[in-house]
């Protein structure tokens, strides 16, 4: 329950991940504050969460995610906590214009053609072709590469390294 009540040792951490947790809380502000409480001085993190209001679907409701963030709406929440954003940018930027395609358009014609289709659990992880996987891992290496020289203007996820700042 991370939500809830739970101790950490203050000062204590060097390094924290979240990765993809955020975005499931009613407020994600009570964590930052207390995984910046438990970091020691100079302790460093990395953040993920999935990037875009415009691409929340029956996927994240069905995943118990209540929103999707920005960099700046990230960047915001860290800086409230505490943190200090060093370096964030979006990523899977190869897999945007697909989600983008399928929550906006196809999502909606196969809505109409089958109502039912929203609680339809078999769609949450579709199996694709090995292929296309193999394709999309690929793409992924380019992507990292990229990621050393600049960073992406959108992307279906979000990534933060944040550090402790005095507040």
């Amino acid at each position: 329950d991370l939500e809830g009540t739970w101790s950490l040792k203050k000062n204590n951490y060097p390094f924290f991940i979240i990765l993809d947790v955020l975005e499931h809380l009613e407020n994600p502000h009570s964590l930052l504050e207390k995984v910046h409480d438990a970091c020691a001085p100079g302790g460093i993190g990395i953040i993920t969460v999935p990037a875009f209001n415009s691409l929340f679907s029956d996927w994240d409701a069905r995943l118990g995610h209540k929103r999707r963030y920005s960099i700046g709406r990230l960047k915001e929440e860290c800086e409230a906590a505490g943190f200090k954003v060093v370096w964030s940018s979006y990523f899977f930027s190869y897999a945007f214009p697909m989600a983008y395609l399928e929550r906006r358009w196809l999502r909606r014609f196969r809505k109409a053609k089958n109502p039912d289709f929203a609680a339809d659990k078999d769609i949450l992880f579709p199996r694709i072709p090995g292929f296309l996987n193999a394709a999309l891992r690929f793409l992924g290496w380019l992507e990292m590469g990229l990621l050393r020289i600049f960073k992406l203007p959108f992307g279906t996820s979000v990534v933060a390294v944040v550090t402790t700042a005095v507040r």
